[in-house]
C-alpha cells in the first residue's frame, strides 16, 4: 500500500499525498490563514456504523485476549533475568503473531474464512510457544521447585486456585511475584442450598438466588443488604435477535435488531459442587432448532461476585444470542473496558447520537 502510494505521486492529475504523522498535520492546519474559522471536538470522534464487529468472531476476540495475557506472564518472567540469560527470539516472535493478528480485517472478524482459520491456527501456535517458553524460563527461575504461584500484576490477589484437577486452596500472593506462598485460611465457605422455590448460592459477601428453572431471581450484596437486580426483573435471561444487517453481515448490526427478541428460558437447574471454597449449579437452556446451552454459575469464598461460564452448541445463522441481566443501578452512562483503558457508553438513548451507541465492546468488565 505504501509502496503504491509513491507510484502514484508523481501520476498526472493524482493528489499530491505526503506521507506524515498526525502531529505536523494538525501543527500546519493551526497556522494555516482561516484556522481560525475552524470548529473544536471534545471527545470521542464516534463512526456510527460496523458495530457488528464488537462480536463477529467472538473466538478470534477471546483469543486475541488470552494471548495478551499470555505475553504479559511471558514479559514478567523475563524481567527477573536481570542478566539476559534466559532472552529468547521466540518472544520477539510472539509478539508479531499477537500484533499481526490485531491487524484489520483480522481481529474485527470481517475477513474471508481463510483469514479466520488462519488466525486460529496462529494462535494454536502462539499456544505452544508460550508452554516451551513458560517451562523454559521456569527452569531457569525456580529450578528445584514444581508447584509455585506468579502474580504478575502490581497488586496483591487473595483467591481460590486450582492445585490440581480435583483440589483447590485459598491463596494470598503479594504482587509482581513468583514463588512458594502458604494457603491462607479463611471462616468464609460457599455454599449451595436446596430452598422450596429453587437453590441459593451463597457466601459471607453476596446471597444469589435461582428459580427452579435456572433464572436469577435475586442477587444481594450482604455488607449493603442491597437487592441487585431490578425490581420485577430476572437475571440470566437468554434471548436472542435476528442478525441481518442492511449491508455486510461480518461488519454490521442494526439497531432494529433489538425488535426482533426472543428469550428462551431454563429447563432445569443442579448443584453440581457444594463448598467449602467453591459452589456451582448447572443451568440447561434450550435454544430450539438454534442450539442447547449450557451455563455454570459460581461462587467462590471470599468473593463479592457471581461468576458464569456458558457453553453453547450453536447451530444457526444470522442469529444473535445474549445473556440479560437487568440491575437496579441509576446511572447516565457505564465504562467498558478496552486493551488499554475504557471506553463510556450512554445507557439512555436522549438523542440520535446516544442511540447510535447501542452496541458495545467490553473485554473483561464493564461498570
Amino acid at each position: 500500500m505504501i509502496d503504491r502510494l509513491d507510484g502514484i505521486s508523481s501520476v498526472p492529475g493524482m493528489p499530491q499525498i505526503v506521507r506524515s504523522t498526525p502531529q505536523k498535520f494538525f501543527a500546519a492546519v493551526e497556522k494555516s490563514s482561516n484556522s481560525n474559522m475552524l470548529c473544536e471536538w471534545w471527545g470521542e470522534l464516534y463512526f456510527e456504523l460496523h458495530r457488528g464487529t464488537y462480536t463477529t468472531h467472538a473466538k478470534l476476540k477471546e483469543s486475541n485476549r488470552v494471548a495478551e495475557f499470555w505475553m504479559t506472564d511471558i514479559e514478567f518472567l523475563s524481567s527477573l533475568d536481570v542478566n539476559n540469560l534466559i532472552s529468547s527470539p521466540k518472544i520477539e516472535e510472539m509478539w508479531k503473531t499477537v500484533l499481526f493478528n490485531q491487524f484489520h480485517d483480522i481481529i474485527p472478524g470481517s475477513g474471508i474464512e481463510q483469514v479466520f482459520i488462519d488466525a486460529m491456527e496462529d494462535y494454536t501456535n502462539l499456544l505452544k510457544l508460550y508452554t516451551e517458553e513458560w517451562e523454559r524460563i521456569r527452569e531457569f527461575v525456580m529450578p528445584d521447585t514444581k508447584s509455585f504461584v506468579v502474580n504478575p500484576y502490581n497488586w496483591s490477589r487473595r483467591q481460590v486456585l486450582k492445585i490440581n484437577d480435583d483440589e483447590e486452596a485459598l491463596v494470598e500472593v503479594p504482587g509482581t511475584y513468583i514463588g512458594v506462598v502458604s494457603l491462607a485460611t479463611t471462616a468464609d465457605k460457599a455454599g449451595a442450598f436446596v430452598l422450596e422455590d429453587g437453590i441459593c448460592l451463597c457466601n459471607s459477601l453476596i446471597k444469589a438466588v435461582f428459580s427452579l428453572e435456572g433464572r436469577l431471581k435475586s442477587l444481594i450484596h450482604k455488607p449493603s443488604k442491597r437487592e441487585c437486580l431490578e425490581a420485577g426483573s430476572m437475571g440470566n435471561r437468554y434471548v436472542i435477535f435476528d442478525d441481518i444487517p442492511l449491508f455486510w453481515d461480518a461488519w454490521d448490526v442494526m439497531e432494529y435488531h433489538v425488535e426482533t427478541r426472543q428469550e428462551y428460558h431454563p429447563t432445569s437447574i443442579q448443584v453440581v459442587e457444594s463448598g467449602p471454597l467453591r459452589s456451582s449449579v448447572k443451568i440447561t437452556v434450550p435454544l430450539g432448532d438454534h442450539g442447547d446451552l449450557t451455563v455454570i454459575a459460581t461462587v467462590l469464598a471470599e468473593t463479592p461476585y457471581l461468576s458464569f461460564k456458558a457453553d453453547v452448541s450453536w447451530r444457526a445463522a444470522h442469529k444473535f444470542l445474549k445473556v440479560e441481566f437487568p440491575l437496579s443501578v441509576s446511572s447516565t452512562e457505564a465504562q467498558y473496558e478496552i486493551q488499554s483503558g475504557f471506553v463510556s457508553r450512554p445507557t439512555h438513548a436522549n438523542t440520535s447520537w446516544d442511540s447510535a451507541k447501542f452496541e458495545v465492546s467490553g473485554h473483561k468488565w464493564h461498570i
